[in-house]
């Protein structure tokens, strides 16, 4: 009968990727707060550095992917992200 519908599972394979995924709980859950913050603030800085911003120059093209991925790699740790503000403002007024 259509309401005895046999429950779907996870395969193994997907159970063990999952735990072999490294999350940071303590960063996620002390950035609950910062979410709206968090979002702002990247999306104020992937606007500022994103590397197709560079096309025109290889070496600084290479140093805002470099930054980009950092910041899209941490993107929900706020205070990381002030961190990467700094840097992100200084590789800009250098070029």
């Amino acid at each position: 009968m259509w309401f005895f519908k046999k429950k779907k599972t996870l395969s193994q394979e997907v159970i063990d990727d999952i735990k072999k995924e490294d999350v940071d709980m303590q960063a996620l859950f002390s950035n609950i707060g910062n979410r709206a913050k968090c979002e702002q603030l990247y999306k104020e800085l992937a606007k500022k550095n994103h590397p197709d911003k560079f096309v025109e120059n290889e070496e600084k093209s290479l140093k805002a992917h470099e930054l980009f991925s950092d910041l899209q790699a941490h993107r929900n740790e706020y205070e990381y992200m002030l961190v990467l503000e700094l840097k992100i403002n200084e590789f800009l007024k250098n070029n």
